[in-house]
Protein backbone atom coordinates (compact mmCIF):
# COMPACT_ATOMS: atom_id res chain seq x y z
CA UNK A 1 0.00 0.00 0.00
CA UNK A 2 1.00 3.67 0.13
CA UNK A 3 2.95 3.16 3.37
CA UNK A 4 4.99 0.17 2.15
CA UNK A 5 3.21 -2.33 4.41
CA UNK A 6 -0.34 -3.21 5.37
CA UNK A 7 -1.73 -1.21 8.25
CA UNK A 8 -5.36 -1.32 9.34
CA UNK A 9 -7.21 1.64 10.86
CA UNK A 10 -7.69 0.14 14.34
CA UNK A 11 -7.57 3.46 16.22
CA UNK A 12 -6.37 3.20 19.82
CA UNK A 13 -7.72 2.26 23.23
CA UNK A 14 -8.07 4.79 26.04
CA UNK A 15 -6.45 3.88 29.34
CA UNK A 16 -9.89 3.77 30.99
CA UNK A 17 -11.48 1.75 28.16
CA UNK A 18 -13.20 2.59 24.91
CA UNK A 19 -11.69 3.16 21.48
CA UNK A 20 -11.18 6.19 19.25
CA UNK A 21 -10.26 6.44 15.56
CA UNK A 22 -11.53 3.01 14.55
CA UNK A 23 -11.91 2.86 10.78
CA UNK A 24 -10.10 6.14 10.10
CA UNK A 25 -6.74 6.17 11.93
CA UNK A 26 -4.00 3.83 13.04
CA UNK A 27 -1.42 4.45 15.76
CA UNK A 28 1.75 2.37 15.96
CA UNK A 29 4.33 2.37 18.73
CA UNK A 30 7.99 2.73 17.86
CA UNK A 31 10.90 1.20 19.78
CA UNK A 32 12.12 4.71 20.74
CA UNK A 33 11.37 5.86 24.25
CA UNK A 34 11.57 9.57 25.08
CA UNK A 35 11.26 9.23 28.86
CA UNK A 36 9.55 7.10 31.48
CA UNK A 37 6.07 8.07 30.30
CA UNK A 38 6.73 9.44 26.79
CA UNK A 39 7.42 7.44 23.64
CA UNK A 40 7.46 7.97 19.88
CA UNK A 41 4.53 6.70 17.83
CA UNK A 42 3.32 7.06 14.26
CA UNK A 43 -0.20 8.09 13.29
CA UNK A 44 -1.72 7.08 9.95
CA UNK A 45 -4.78 9.02 8.73
CA UNK A 46 -6.51 7.01 6.05
CA UNK A 47 -8.86 9.57 4.50
CA UNK A 48 -5.92 11.97 4.02
CA UNK A 49 -3.34 9.32 3.00
CA UNK A 50 -0.86 10.84 5.46
CA UNK A 51 1.40 9.60 8.23
CA UNK A 52 2.80 11.66 11.09
CA UNK A 53 5.44 11.10 13.79
CA UNK A 54 4.66 12.17 17.34
CA UNK A 55 5.91 11.64 20.83
CA UNK A 56 3.73 12.01 23.82
CA UNK A 57 2.42 10.72 27.08
CA UNK A 58 0.58 7.83 25.47
CA UNK A 59 2.16 4.86 27.19
CA UNK A 60 -1.03 4.33 29.15
CA UNK A 61 -3.02 3.98 25.91
CA UNK A 62 -3.39 0.86 23.76
CA UNK A 63 -1.65 1.59 20.47
CA UNK A 64 -0.94 -1.08 17.86
CA UNK A 65 2.39 -2.81 17.28
CA UNK A 66 4.08 -3.83 14.07
CA UNK A 67 6.23 -6.93 14.47
CA UNK A 68 9.18 -7.52 12.15
CA UNK A 69 10.96 -10.80 11.59
CA UNK A 70 14.77 -10.75 11.71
Amino acid sequence: DKYGFSVLPAGYRYSIGGFIGEGSKAYLWTASEVSGSYAWYQQFIFNENKAYWYYGDRKRYGLSLRCLKD
